[in-house]
Protein backbone atom coordinates (compact mmCIF):
# COMPACT_ATOMS: atom_id res chain seq x y z
CA UNK A 1 0.00 0.00 0.00
CA UNK A 2 1.63 3.47 -0.95
CA UNK A 3 0.64 6.44 -2.19
CA UNK A 4 1.06 7.92 -5.85
CA UNK A 5 1.20 10.97 -7.86
CA UNK A 6 -2.56 11.50 -8.93
CA UNK A 7 -3.04 9.49 -12.42
CA UNK A 8 -0.54 7.30 -12.22
CA UNK A 9 -1.38 4.52 -11.40
CA UNK A 10 -4.94 2.44 -12.03
CA UNK A 11 -7.10 4.96 -14.09
CA UNK A 12 -4.77 5.95 -17.26
CA UNK A 13 -7.78 6.74 -19.25
CA UNK A 14 -8.52 9.64 -16.98
CA UNK A 15 -7.16 13.25 -17.29
CA UNK A 16 -6.09 14.68 -13.99
CA UNK A 17 -5.43 18.34 -14.14
CA UNK A 18 -2.73 18.66 -11.28
CA UNK A 19 0.07 20.52 -10.40
CA UNK A 20 1.36 18.16 -8.90
CA UNK A 21 0.25 18.22 -5.41
CA UNK A 22 -2.37 15.77 -5.54
CA UNK A 23 -2.43 12.36 -4.96
CA UNK A 24 -4.30 8.52 -4.80
CA UNK A 25 -3.82 5.49 -2.69
CA UNK A 26 -3.26 2.14 -3.89
CA UNK A 27 -3.79 -0.33 -1.24
CA UNK A 28 -5.38 -3.66 0.02
CA UNK A 29 -8.88 -4.02 1.08
CA UNK A 30 -9.13 -4.25 4.72
CA UNK A 31 -11.10 -7.48 6.04
CA UNK A 32 -14.22 -7.94 6.82
CA UNK A 33 -14.52 -6.66 10.75
CA UNK A 34 -12.30 -4.23 9.68
CA UNK A 35 -14.53 -2.60 7.21
CA UNK A 36 -17.53 -3.21 9.56
CA UNK A 37 -16.62 -1.37 12.08
CA UNK A 38 -15.45 1.75 9.74
CA UNK A 39 -18.08 1.82 6.95
CA UNK A 40 -20.36 4.28 6.82
CA UNK A 41 -19.70 5.72 10.36
CA UNK A 42 -19.56 9.30 10.68
CA UNK A 43 -16.24 11.16 10.73
CA UNK A 44 -17.65 14.56 11.58
CA UNK A 45 -15.65 14.36 14.49
CA UNK A 46 -12.28 14.02 13.00
CA UNK A 47 -12.99 17.40 10.67
CA UNK A 48 -13.82 20.62 11.24
CA UNK A 49 -17.01 22.30 10.08
CA UNK A 50 -16.32 23.38 6.46
CA UNK A 51 -12.75 21.37 5.51
CA UNK A 52 -13.07 20.24 2.11
CA UNK A 53 -9.80 18.10 2.36
CA UNK A 54 -10.82 14.92 0.17
CA UNK A 55 -7.33 13.70 1.88
CA UNK A 56 -6.02 13.80 5.50
CA UNK A 57 -4.45 11.10 7.87
CA UNK A 58 -5.97 10.64 11.10
CA UNK A 59 -4.48 8.44 13.52
CA UNK A 60 -6.36 6.00 15.37
CA UNK A 61 -8.93 8.08 17.72
CA UNK A 62 -8.96 5.42 20.05
CA UNK A 63 -5.07 4.70 19.44
CA UNK A 64 -4.31 8.27 19.69
CA UNK A 65 -6.48 8.65 22.57
CA UNK A 66 -4.98 5.60 24.61
CA UNK A 67 -1.28 7.34 24.43
CA UNK A 68 -2.44 10.56 25.15
CA UNK A 69 -3.89 8.87 28.71
CA UNK A 70 -0.55 7.31 29.11
CA UNK A 71 1.38 10.24 28.50
CA UNK A 72 -0.58 12.08 30.89
CA UNK A 73 -0.32 9.38 33.91
CA UNK A 74 3.23 9.18 32.97
CA UNK A 75 4.04 12.92 32.96
CA UNK A 76 2.17 12.73 36.64
CA UNK A 77 4.02 10.35 38.20
CA UNK A 78 7.60 11.62 36.69
CA UNK A 79 6.25 14.87 38.28
CA UNK A 80 5.87 13.63 41.97
CA UNK A 81 8.83 12.76 43.52
CA UNK A 82 6.85 10.15 45.69
CA UNK A 83 5.11 8.50 42.99
CA UNK A 84 8.35 8.21 40.92
CA UNK A 85 10.32 7.06 44.35
CA UNK A 86 7.80 4.43 44.97
CA UNK A 87 8.06 3.33 41.05
CA UNK A 88 11.59 3.00 41.60
CA UNK A 89 11.85 0.87 44.46
CA UNK A 90 8.61 -1.65 43.16
CA UNK A 91 9.13 -5.04 43.58
CA UNK A 92 7.16 -8.35 42.77
CA UNK A 93 9.75 -10.05 45.04
CA UNK A 94 10.06 -8.21 48.29
CA UNK A 95 7.71 -6.73 50.52
CA UNK A 96 5.21 -4.26 48.87
CA UNK A 97 5.62 -0.22 49.61
CA UNK A 98 2.14 1.49 50.68
CA UNK A 99 0.53 2.44 47.36
CA UNK A 100 -1.32 5.09 49.09
CA UNK A 101 -1.69 6.63 45.06
CA UNK A 102 -3.30 3.34 43.64
CA UNK A 103 -0.61 3.55 41.16
CA UNK A 104 0.03 -0.57 40.77
CA UNK A 105 -3.89 -0.34 39.69
CA UNK A 106 -3.42 2.65 37.30
CA UNK A 107 -0.03 1.27 35.63
CA UNK A 108 -1.83 -2.06 35.04
CA UNK A 109 -5.11 -0.43 33.34
CA UNK A 110 -2.17 2.04 31.02
CA UNK A 111 -1.06 -1.45 30.42
CA UNK A 112 -3.60 -3.28 29.88
CA UNK A 113 -5.22 -0.63 27.07
CA UNK A 114 -1.89 0.15 25.68
CA UNK A 115 -2.13 -3.92 24.54
CA UNK A 116 -5.55 -3.51 23.64
CA UNK A 117 -5.10 0.06 21.15
CA UNK A 118 -2.54 -2.27 19.33
CA UNK A 119 1.11 -0.68 20.70
CA UNK A 120 2.13 -3.67 21.13
CA UNK A 121 2.06 -5.10 18.30
CA UNK A 122 2.55 -8.84 17.08
CA UNK A 123 5.74 -8.65 15.44
CA UNK A 124 7.56 -5.41 17.34
CA UNK A 125 10.49 -7.76 17.92
CA UNK A 126 11.56 -8.25 14.18
CA UNK A 127 10.75 -4.53 13.41
CA UNK A 128 12.44 -3.30 16.96
CA UNK A 129 15.91 -5.36 15.30
CA UNK A 130 15.53 -3.45 12.42
CA UNK A 131 17.00 -0.54 14.74
CA UNK A 132 20.05 -1.58 14.78
CA UNK A 133 20.56 -0.73 18.47
CA UNK A 134 19.48 -3.54 20.62
CA UNK A 135 19.43 -1.55 24.31
CA UNK A 136 18.01 1.89 22.67
CA UNK A 137 14.58 1.05 24.79
CA UNK A 138 17.14 1.21 28.26
CA UNK A 139 17.76 4.84 27.26
CA UNK A 140 16.15 8.15 26.37
CA UNK A 141 17.53 8.25 22.77
CA UNK A 142 18.28 12.22 21.76
CA UNK A 143 16.40 13.76 19.53
CA UNK A 144 18.44 13.16 16.70
CA UNK A 145 18.71 9.47 17.18
CA UNK A 146 14.51 9.81 17.50
CA UNK A 147 14.37 11.77 14.04
CA UNK A 148 16.18 8.54 12.11
CA UNK A 149 13.07 6.20 13.60
CA UNK A 150 10.26 5.18 11.75
CA UNK A 151 7.06 5.98 13.46
CA UNK A 152 6.82 1.65 13.92
CA UNK A 153 10.46 2.13 15.22
CA UNK A 154 8.92 3.80 17.96
CA UNK A 155 6.15 1.78 18.46
CA UNK A 156 8.43 -1.25 18.50
CA UNK A 157 10.36 0.24 21.18
CA UNK A 158 7.47 0.92 23.73
CA UNK A 159 6.24 -2.53 22.76
CA UNK A 160 9.77 -3.70 23.92
CA UNK A 161 9.47 -1.57 27.15
CA UNK A 162 5.79 -3.06 28.33
CA UNK A 163 6.69 -6.62 26.90
CA UNK A 164 10.17 -6.81 29.16
CA UNK A 165 8.24 -6.52 32.06
CA UNK A 166 7.46 -10.28 31.47
CA UNK A 167 10.79 -11.19 31.77
CA UNK A 168 12.02 -9.14 34.35
CA UNK A 169 9.09 -8.92 36.52
CA UNK A 170 8.23 -5.27 37.83
CA UNK A 171 10.86 -3.87 35.10
CA UNK A 172 7.90 -1.83 33.48
CA UNK A 173 7.36 -0.25 37.14
CA UNK A 174 10.99 0.14 38.48
CA UNK A 175 12.38 0.87 35.43
CA UNK A 176 10.75 1.84 32.58
CA UNK A 177 8.44 3.96 34.22
CA UNK A 178 10.97 5.25 37.27
CA UNK A 179 13.07 6.31 34.54
CA UNK A 180 11.24 7.76 32.17
CA UNK A 181 12.07 6.06 29.16
CA UNK A 182 7.78 4.76 28.46
CA UNK A 183 7.43 8.59 28.55
CA UNK A 184 10.14 9.60 26.87
CA UNK A 185 9.05 6.83 23.87
CA UNK A 186 4.95 7.75 24.41
CA UNK A 187 5.98 11.70 23.61
CA UNK A 188 8.29 10.74 20.78
CA UNK A 189 5.00 8.83 18.98
CA UNK A 190 2.60 11.67 19.80
CA UNK A 191 4.57 14.41 18.07
CA UNK A 192 5.37 12.00 14.94
CA UNK A 193 1.58 11.50 14.75
CA UNK A 194 0.99 15.44 15.30
CA UNK A 195 2.84 16.11 12.62
CA UNK A 196 1.05 14.65 10.31
CA UNK A 197 -2.30 15.99 11.52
Amino acid sequence: TAWFPAGSTMLHDRIIDSDGTRLEFVGIRAEESVRNRYVGSSVSTLFSQGNQNPVRYVIGGRRCSCVKKASALLHAIQEDPEQRAWCARYSVYGSPSPDSYGLYTRISTMQKHLYECGMVPERYGEVYESIGDEGIYLKKASCHELDKLTAEQLVSIVANLVRADHFDNGFLIHTAIAKGLLAHYLDAILKRWNQHE
